[in-house]
């Protein structure tokens, strides 16, 4: 009898359990099914289209819905800058650090020029002087012959040094002018350079080579 209570007792018991859970998802449901709009039988949903602004995204993280323009230089002008004042052509194209190789070269040929041609006039008077006295004791103990080699070498030296001025004058315009041509030149990203060791094989025999990549 005892035995036939308590199962009846533990019966109840799940009975009662069951019933709250189904309670508690009926209510569940039922908050959920508050929660969700309704939507009537007669109301149409209409589509919509969201048009979203498009930008240009420039290099340093700024905005900008505007293309870069480029600025082109003209050649013709960057040519005369150079010829009627050296290194102007290149400020003009926007390369004034140039400036330091052409005026660096021209100060250096300058000085030599200089060097030579003060060479020049000194052996010269010693041979001139020499000539006339055979026993003038001129630089050095050099005889008469010596002395001209030396004028003469000095003289070659200073042309020279004249002619290497010339042809950086002419450069520094050739620079310029190419220089502003190219400013209008589109470089590729994709563009590179590679160099690297490779063997080659003949039927005779293996050799060392150097393997040259171009990609544009």
């Amino acid at each position: 009898m005892c035995k036939y209570f308590l199962k009846m007792n533990l019966y109840r018991g799940l009975f009662c359990l069951a019933g709250i859970l189904l309670m508690s998802i009926g209510v569940s449901e039922a908050q959920v099914q508050d929660s969700v709009p309704q939507i009537k039988p007669s109301t149409t949903v209409k589509p919509t289209l969201t048009v979203k602004d498009t930008v240009v995204i420039k290099k340093g993280g700024r905005l900008s819905n505007k293309k870069r323009k480029r600025r082109s230089n003209s050649p013709r002008k960057a040519l005369l800058y150079s010829a009627a004042f050296p290194g102007f052509g290149q400020i003009y194209n926007r390369k004034p650090w140039k400036l330091i190789i052409i005026y660096g070269g021209g100060a250096l040929l300058g000085l030599e020029i200089n060097r030579q041609h003060q060479r020049f006039l000194q052996f010269r008077n010693e041979y001139v002087k020499k000539s006339q006295d055979p026993n003038y004791e001129a630089s050095f103990n050099l005889t008469a012959e010596n002395l001209k080699t030396i004028q003469d070498q000095a003289k070659r030296d200073r042309d020279f040094m004249i002619i290497l001025s010339v042809l950086v004058y002419g450069l520094q315009m050739v620079d310029a002018n190419v220089d502003a041509h190219l400013m209008d030149f589109d470089l590729n990203d994709d563009l590179s350079f590679r160099l690297e060791p490779t063997m080659e094989s003949t039927p005779f025999s293996n050799f060392a080579a150097l393997s040259l990549t171009l990609k544009f």
